[in-house]
């Protein structure tokens, strides 16, 4: 859990379309028996929201190592 946070935490951070302020939230929303959902939380311009949005799940997809 820590390491997805930091990842997703980092991915937001680094993304020119996410607000610095306020910052990103991560946390786990759903623990079910074999699934975790973890939510973050990010603010952007609704200009900038679809861009940003396809960029951060793209992102994580790479991080966690999963097939397109």
């Amino acid at each position: 859990i820590d390491k997805i946070q930091a990842a997703r935490t980092g991915l937001a951070e680094n993304n020119p379309n996410v607000k610095k302020e306020p910052v990103p939230q991560i946390f786990v929303a759903e623990l079910g028996e074999t699934t975790m959902n973890i939510t973050l939380r990010y603010w952007t311009s609704v200009a900038d929201f679809l861009s940003a949005k396809t960029a951060l799940n793209k992102s994580v997809r790479s991080v966690l190592n999963l097939k397109e």
